[in-house]
């Protein structure tokens, strides 16, 4: 709810205290991704990715579709992908 609501800081501590609970789950490091690339702070993002993808299980039903979200995270300006992260969820706040 935090990165919905626009608090993208206390998103990555939300984040960083489930990584520091269980630091083999990959759901906080992509979560963490995603956010340092709204924040444009791409080599933050980077890494974060880096470990989802070591993390995350080949077996995952939809390790295609987080895979697309990585990408598009990584390719994306982090103010167009803000506006079409606003768009998507700006009907649930």
């Amino acid at each position: 709810m935090h990165v919905v609501k626009g608090q993208l800081e206390e998103g990555l501590n939300k984040f960083q205290d489930l990584v520091n609970e269980d630091p083999r789950d990959f759901r906080p490091y992509l979560c963490q991704g995603i956010i340092y690339s709204l924040l444009d702070q791409k080599k933050e993002a980077t890494e974060q990715f880096e470990i989802y993808r070591a993390l995350v299980p080949e077996e995952v039903s939809q390790r295609g579709f987080l895979d697309d979200v990585v990408l598009a995270a990584k390719t994306k300006p982090g103010e167009q992908l803000q506006k079409e992260f606003d768009a998507e969820f700006s009907n649930r706040k």
